[in-house]
């Protein structure tokens, strides 16, 4: 991997692979919904819609085609901390690619009757969002265990927050972090050189500006309670993680991977295979850059409810007293690193993961150092990370359905 640093901050990370035919491009920003005032709520999704809606060179239609003339793969997405625009197709159109995506950056028009339309499409979003079971069980529930924070406020906004999303509010909040401190550009595949050197010209045009900083948001247990008409309820169980700087973050996820991690996993091995009373059940770990959240989640009917909690409380317990067994732990380390790897043969993974490290950390570990972290933890250590995550006072939970009373759920988990 090669590294470029721009005089006004921005980075550029590339890698040749000659024998390949195709090479992702993409841009990665260090803003997203943790970024935004309560007023701006919403503001950095936004601005990644309306950045595919027309530039200063291109209407919203000739900017489609364009990009589906490139003959591969475009897209972007908004985080509670990066914005990020990528492009994945052959070697020989990496240029356009580039050129696309920095116009898109830097001469997007805003137009206010495109801006209008595309809030509308935003609100549909947000309820097609509030309609999803699963979402309101997860997503919903790590926002509301950051009360005090914006790290709690939803990605999407509001559709009152987006009311007063004006154009001159997204431009400012544009002007104010899209800018070179803040950004990170990857190139992963075959290309020809001449395109780095093009790139870096283009991005050279960008104002330095400053980094976003951001403090650590405090992790306050929390309830939520949906009642729907589903023919299934959908439960999440929660507890604060460990963040993208602690390195306890690494046994989290081989907890995660052995308490409901796939097919072999406890949970799903006991509620699923031998008892037969769901047919989702998992869980997650997931990190911000300070912060982290672990959860499980499972979908079961209303008569299989009870049974369902009480045999995934009952391993979770387990999991926490008597830790796991070595056996466990090679095959959750196993299944890990070969899903590294596999991810690591696509050269939209690669580019994704050389920008989130350079963007978050300022440097990016080789894969054998990232394997090795993975490596070198104990059962022990995965006993000790699941007493200080697993904690009962600690527990946060959502229902969505035809549920219970808060009393219900809280004598099925008070264990």
């Amino acid at each position: 991997m090669e590294k470029i640093i721009l005089p006004n901050g921005a980075r550029i990370l590339y890698e040749r692979t000659d024998f390949l035919k195709s090479a992702t491009f993409g841009v990665w920003v260090g803003t997203g919904s943790r970024h935004e005032t309560r007023a701006l709520s919403g503001a950095s999704h936004f601005i990644e819609h309306m950045l595919f809606k027309g530039t200063e060179k291109h209407d919203c239609a000739s900017l489609s085609e364009a990009l589906d003339l490139l003959g591969g793969h475009s897209n972007a997405y908004t985080t509670k901390e990066i914005t990020s625009f990528y492009v994945r197709a052959l070697e020989d159109r990496m240029q356009d690619a580039v050129d696309l995506v920095t116009e898109m950056i830097f001469s997007s028009r805003f137009d206010p009757a495109d801006l209008e339309n595309e809030r509308g499409v935003i609100e549909e979003e947000i309820g097609m969002y509030g309609d999803d079971p699963e979402d309101l069980a997860t997503e919903r529930l790590s926002e509301i265990v950051y009360p005090s924070s914006s790290l709690g406020r939803p990605i999407l906004g509001t559709v009152r927050s987006l009311e007063k999303l004006d154009r001159e509010a997204l431009l400012s909040y544009m002007r104010a972090h899209y800018t070179g401190e803040n950004l990170v550009a990857a190139l992963s595949g075959n290309f020809d050189p001449k395109v780095v050197d093009a790139l870096a010209q283009k991005l050279s045009a960008m104002p330095k500006g400053k980094k976003n900083r951001t403090k650590e948001a405090k992790y306050v247990p929390g309830v939520f309670l949906k009642k729907k008409k589903y023919e299934q309820n959908h439960v999440g169980l929660l507890w604060k993680g460990f963040g993208q700087e602690d390195p306890r973050r690494f046994a989290a996820a081989l907890l995660s991977a052995i308490l409901g991690g796939g097919a072999s996993s406890r949970l799903f091995r006991r509620v699923r295979d031998e008892e037969g009373l769901c047919y989702a059940i998992y869980s997650f770990s997931g990190s911000t850059e300070k912060e982290g959240l672990f959860g499980v989640y499972t979908a079961t009917s209303r008569e299989n409810e009870r049974k369902t909690l009480e045999s995934t409380v009952q391993e979770i317990v387990k999991i926490r007293e008597e830790g796991v067994s070595l056996e466990e732990l090679d095959r959750a380390k196993e299944k890990n690193r070969t899903g590294l790897l596999l991810s690591m043969e696509s050269t939209g993974s690669r580019a994704s993961y050389m920008a989130r490290n350079e963007l978050k950390k300022g440097e990016v570990p080789s894969f054998e150092e990232l394997l090795a972290a993975y490596d070198r933890v104990t059962p022990e250590e995965i006993r000790e990370t699941a007493r200080e995550i697993l904690k009962p006072g600690m527990l946060s939970y959502a229902a969505v359905g035809r549920i219970g009373e808060k009393e219900y759920y809280e004598e099925l988990l008070r264990k």
